[in-house]
């Protein structure tokens, strides 16, 4: 599960700020509703409420990279979880710490990491797409350019192995100073 993190202090054994998002907004409560007026809507609950017995209650069955793996553009990183029978819903959370921006800028992100997963049977889908009209992805549509959080919520999820693909498709400046190269860590 990744959940013991190696260090000999506290400070090098505690969990990465963008893994804590991550959990944050995959194990939180979400409201019902349905399209882009509605009073719940994705722009009014953002990604729901905190549920510590979520985060308790997942723990088992949860897959977590804690900024373990470096990225750097055109190089992605793929991973499989299996999806056992009876499991009401698949959520994967992908967040990424990415340098500041620039406050007169239209865009603020600096860096663009994204997310694509794809079922057993084929189907794609990609982060954040159709989550603003519904609590659950759409299938299709393409990569996400401005987001620094990225999700893909699936209800009734197909059984079988899932395909997780995180690539960078910019890295504008360096996300990763422990490193000599330009590149970037996420958290999934």
């Amino acid at each position: 599960l990744g959940t013991n993190p190696s260090g000999s202090t506290v400070f090098e054994k505690q969990p990465k700020f963008s893994t804590m998002k991550a959990l944050l907004i995959n194990s939180a409560h979400q409201y019902d509703f349905s399209g882009t007026g509605h009073d719940l809507t994705r722009m009014h609950q953002g990604w729901g409420r905190c549920s510590v017995e979520n985060v308790l209650t997942q723990f088992s069955e949860s897959f977590i990279v804690d900024q373990a793996d470096i990225l750097t553009v055109g190089q992605p990183k793929v991973y499989t979880v299996t999806v056992l029978s009876g499991q009401p819903e698949l959520k994967i959370t992908m967040t990424y710490p990415d340098p500041p921006g620039t406050t007169s800028s239209t865009q603020h992100r600096i860096n663009d990491l994204s997310i694509k997963v794809t079922s057993p049977g084929g189907v794609e889908y990609h982060g954040n797409v159709g989550l603003d009209t519904s609590p659950y992805s759409s299938s299709g549509g393409s990569h996400n350019a401005i987001d620094t959080v990225e999700n893909v919520f699936i209800a009734n999820p197909e059984v079988g192995d899932w395909t997780i693909e995180v690539s960078a498709d910019e890295i504008n400046q360096d996300g990763h100073i422990d490193t000599p190269a330009v590149d970037a860590v996420f958290s999934l």
